[in-house]
């Protein structure tokens, strides 16, 4: 039986540091939407909600680019790894 055979399905943690680790998960991890650079259009996120029959409000991130973030039915759908994250900007009127 070869080593391949013996790995079970890994979650996305173990995923991802596996391939950070430079070695092969068992599959390669999936980023939709995990960073501004790997989301999607509005035009074409609307199409893909069509296409699959969901209705979800459409989150725009970026109105200058277009770009939204996925619905996290979207992303479990295409089996993401990566998800964003989003800090609240500090609160300039609080003391320290």
């Amino acid at each position: 039986m070869e080593l391949k055979e013996l790995i079970l399905i890994m979650n996305s943690r173990q995923r991802v540091n596996m391939t950070l680790n430079h070695k092969e998960p068992d599959r390669v991890p999936i980023d939709f939407g995990g960073t501004i650079v790997s989301t999607i259009t509005t035009v074409a996120y609307k199409s893909l909600l069509k296409y699959y029959g969901i209705k979800n409000k459409v989150e725009i991130i970026d109105i200058i680019q277009g770009l939204v973030e996925p619905h996290s039915k979207i992303q479990k759908l295409y089996g993401c790894d990566f998800h964003r994250i989003v800090l609240a900007p500090p609160d300039r009127g609080s003391s320290v």
